[in-house]
């Protein structure tokens, strides 16, 4: 499913498209090139690999468009 919430008259995707993400990988982690607004592991992705995805997606666009996006998801440590 999605990573992030739509924001109110927005797509969470094309906001991250227009930051240039598309594609980006980090570890066996992607940022789907089909659809910016979803995470997929290319190979044997690391749980490290997709929070680093997701966090550099919510960073990248607070910085552009000073919008904080919500994530779908919650994250446990289980450590």
């Amino acid at each position: 499913g999605s990573v992030f919430r739509n924001p109110e008259n927005e797509y969470a995707g094309h906001l991250i498209e227009e930051c240039s993400l598309k594609g980006m990988t980090y570890g066996g982690a992607e940022i789907s090139e089909k659809h910016a607004n979803f995470i997929i592991n290319k190979n044997n992705a690391k749980s490290e690999d997709i929070k680093y995805l997701m966090d550099k997606a919510h960073d990248e666009v607070k910085k552009k468009f000073n919008i904080d996006l919500i994530r779908e998801q919650e994250l446990f440590n289980w450590k």
